[in-house]
């Protein structure tokens, strides 16, 4: 299942994530059916240029489902493209824009290769004990993503350094006070105080 471009200012659902992603089934009914479990035999992939957040806890459910892939290409067409590398000098991969791959015909046309692509290689996965070993780029930009979605831990890293030299230690209760004097953040989770 693939979805384009989340809005920025609308958060994912964390609960409706890990629901879809991790029960393999759903409480709906198809139609025509009294069944009301469906099973769900599917990948979600979102493609965005701005990753929208996340509501709930950043923890290690959403790190077993999210895989933040960077595709390092960039498309320009010719006239833009000496201007976009003059002011991204460090991006490597930027290619000439095919307007053609923009049109429904060529899109029509290969709107299935990935699939044949991961087709071929289903017979080598599934003998592989059904593993997949994600890169160590992929797994550093995810949980980087992640921390970023936990506005606890963020705050933490705004306001405090660790030292350690120093023997202090701020107590729990501490803590909890200067959080909720940042304006900030109280107002983030009044629901949740």
């Amino acid at each position: 299942v693939r979805s384009t471009e989340a809005t920025e200012t609308n958060k994912l659902n964390k609960g409706v994530i890990t629901e879809f992603t991790g029960d393999g089934q759903i409480n709906a009914r198809l139609l025509y059916s009294n069944n009301t479990k469906v099973i769900i035999l599917a990948l979600f992939i979102l493609e965005c240029n701005k990753k929208p957040g996340f509501s709930g806890e950043a923890d290690n459910a959403m790190e077993r489902r999210i895989r933040d892939v960077l595709f390092q290409a960039v498309f320009k067409k010719e006239d833009e493209i000496d201007e976009y590398k003059a002011s991204n000098p460090d991006q490597k991969y930027v290619y000439m824009a095919n307007d053609e791959m923009t049109k429904l015909p060529f899109q029509q046309k290969h709107q299935f290769a990935l699939f044949h692509i991961l087709n071929d290689k289903f017979a080598e996965w599934y003998a592989n004990n059904k593993h997949i070993d994600v890169p160590q780029s992929v797994r550093d930009r995810s949980a980087r993503y992640i921390e970023d979605q936990d506005q606890i831990f963020q705050w933490l890293k705004e306001n405090f350094v660790k030292d350690d030299k120093s023997d202090y230690v701020y107590s729990p209760k501490d803590l909890y006070e200067y959080y909720q004097a940042d304006d900030r953040y109280r107002k983030a989770h009044t629901s949740t105080w």
